[in-house]
């Protein structure tokens, strides 16, 4: 397959739509930069070449689809949105968990996977019967049945169901404005350039977003939306001037546990593109260094900010007292919880036991790195959060 060309790229969404606003130009430096990252530091496999051209695609057609959506329904914009809840913390420390136990509790809006995947609505197909299933379900459920297939340890790693909710990291890839790609691809230089760029029209953009899905999917019915996506750790700033009256609910765990996890389930994700088997101590590498980096703008940020904005939460307590970590929640949010809510909630756990999807295979060892050399990295956090923390020496 030819080497991907950004300016190709456009063309062929452009083609492929008939459209060509994508939107907020501040997209496009991101984007070339990404693409060049791409095709010069990532080896294909014949299949990932294919998927890597198809995925950046389906990008770009939803910019495409949102931005004629906004010029035809300037309302759009106009929604009126609540303050959300943000889970926020290192990757890996029961962030998932949380944000799905909280989704099922009713209270909240929640991005469902191929609402995220898709969040542009395809064109009407001529005489398509009124009331069928949105055709976007079926594009979301063939993308999981390729990963499943692919590589069967993404799911032990990060399970993902079309019609459940999911983080909305795959609304923040459509801005081409965060780390996320590189869970999946290697952008050493993209990452180089990206480190120091402003991230305010990132999160500029995915309000937009939200208020696009809310429109389609919930005028009638306003609630919070509940959010929660591994780039979001550290601008936090960002968020809250987006989302005012956003509230934080921050998860805590041993980083040395945390960052051979960050790095493993990246790892799963590249062996859906690369040729080769992936460098996990490389990946590791980058993962204590963006991790490390985006607590500490956190962590600074936290300083800024009253401490009644943001609950901190165990890994333990996520993990063994769930229901006592939702009525911590619920009582900061000044929300009742009903006997409906905690029922809810209750069903969602007896569904989703840990490991039900496979057991997650890292260590440290394997990743190149030491509990030292972590620890050492992330001394500030653990000095000042360590009632939070179990932390094996």
């Amino acid at each position: 397959m030819a080497v991907l060309v950004a300016s190709q790229l456009l063309a062929e969404a452009g083609a492929r739509t008939g459209l060509g606003d994508f939107g907020d130009e501040r997209f496009r430096p991101a984007f070339e930069r990404l693409v060049d990252s791409l095709a010069r530091e990532t080896v294909f496999s014949p299949q990932g070449a294919i998927a890597a051209h198809e995925r950046l695609l389906r990008v770009l057609v939803n910019r495409l689809r949102m931005q004629e959506d906004i010029r035809r329904h300037p309302q759009i914009l106009q929604q009126q949105m609540l303050p959300p809840v943000v889970v926020v913390g290192l990757p890996r420390t029961g962030s998932t968990k949380l944000h799905r136990m909280l989704a099922a509790s009713g209270t909240f809006q929640d991005v469902l996977f191929w609402q995220g995947y898709n969040p542009a609505p395809f064109p009407a197909a001529a005489g398509a019967p009124r009331g069928d299933a949105d055709p976007r379900i079926a594009d979301a459920v063939r993308f999981l049945q390729w990963r499943a297939s692919a590589n069967p340890a993404t799911n032990a790693a990060h399970f993902i169901a079309a019609t459940e909710p999911e983080e909305e990291s795959y609304l923040l890839e459509m801005s081409f404005g965060t780390y996320y790609p590189a869970a999946f691809w290697n952008l050493p230089s993209y990452l180089a350039w990206l480190r120091p760029q402003d991230r305010d029209w990132v999160y500029l953009y995915l309000r937009q977003q939200l208020q696009y899905l809310q429109w389609q999917f919930h005028r009638g019915n306003v609630k919070p939306w509940i959010l929660k996506s591994p780039p979001n750790l550290g601008f936090e700033r960002e968020i809250a001037r987006h989302f005012p009256g956003a509230r934080f609910l921050m998860l805590h765990r041993d980083p040395a546990e945390a960052i051979p996890s960050v790095a493993a389930v990246s790892r799963e994700s590249r062996r859906l593109y690369f040729r080769d088997a992936p460098d996990y101590p490389a990946i590791a590498a980058w993962a204590l260094d963006e991790m490390a980096s985006a607590m500490d703008r956190a962590m600074a940020w936290r300083e800024t900010r009253p401490d009644n904005l943001v609950l901190d939460i165990s890994y333990d307590d996520i993990q063994d007292r769930e229901l006592e970590v939702a009525e911590r929640v619920y009582a900061a949010l000044g929300v009742p919880l009903t006997e409906r809510i905690r029922t809810a909630m209750q069903g969602w756990l007896r569904e989703n036991t840990q490991h039900k999807h496979g057991r997650h295979q890292y260590s440290v060892d394997e990743s190149g790195l030491t509990v030292q050399r972590i620890h050492a990295r992330f001394a500030a956090y653990i000095g000042r959060y360590a009632d939070y923390l179990t932390i094996e020496s």
